[in-house]
C-alpha cells in the first residue's frame, strides 16, 4: 500500500541539509579568502607602496588572519585579529587608508596611511567562485 506522505519531503531534513551545506560552503570560502590574503602579504626589505598589499615586517599580521563561521547568523567573518602588542593597531586604516596612530616607545604619533588592501582583493577573487561552490552543495537528505 502506498502512503501519500512518502511523496513529500521532510522539511526538517531539508533544512538540516541546507544548514550543513551552508556551513561547509561558507567555511571553505573563508578558508580560501584567508589563504589568499596571507599569500598576498609579502616579505620585503622596504615598506610596500600604496595600493600594494602590506609588507610582512613582524609576521603578526600574516600570522593572525582568521575566519569564523557563525551558525546562529549563518555567515562567515574573515579578517585579521587585533593584537594588543602591535604598534599599529588600526587595521581598517591599513586596508582602506586614512588617519591612524602609531605607538612608539614614549609617544603616540598621528599618521596618514595610504591604502594597502589585502582582504578586499582576496575576497573579490574568491567571490567569483561562490556559484561553483554552491552548485550541488545540498546533497540528498
Amino acid at each position: 500500500m502506498l502512503k501519500v506522505t512518502e511523496h513529500f519531503f521532510d522539511s526538517k531534513k531539508v533544512l538540516r541539509a541546507v544548514d550543513k551545506a551552508t556551513h561547509k560552503v561558507l567555511s571553505k570560502f573563508g578558508s580560501f579568502v584567508r589563504s589568499d590574503a596571507r599569500r598576498s602579504i609579502k616579505n620585503r626589505k622596504k615598506p610596500s607602496k600604496p595600493g600594494q598589499s602590506p609588507t610582512n615586517q613582524t609576521g603578526l599580521l600574516k600570522g593572525h588572519i582568521y575566519f569564523y563561521y557563525g551558525p546562529a547568523t549563518k555567515s562567515v567573518v574573515i579578517g585579521p585579529a587585533r593584537l594588543a602588542r602591535s604598534k599599529f593597531n588600526n587595521l581598517p586604516t591599513l586596508e582602506y587608508g586614512g588617519a591612524g596612530k602609531v605607538k612608539t616607545k614614549k609617544v603616540i604619533k598621528n599618521i596618514n596611511v595610504k591604502a594597502r588592501p589585502f582582504m578586499t582583493p582576496a575576497f573579490n577573487k574568491n567571490k567569483q567562485k561562490m556559484p561553483q561552490m554552491w552548485r550541488d552543495s545540498v546533497r540528498r537528505y
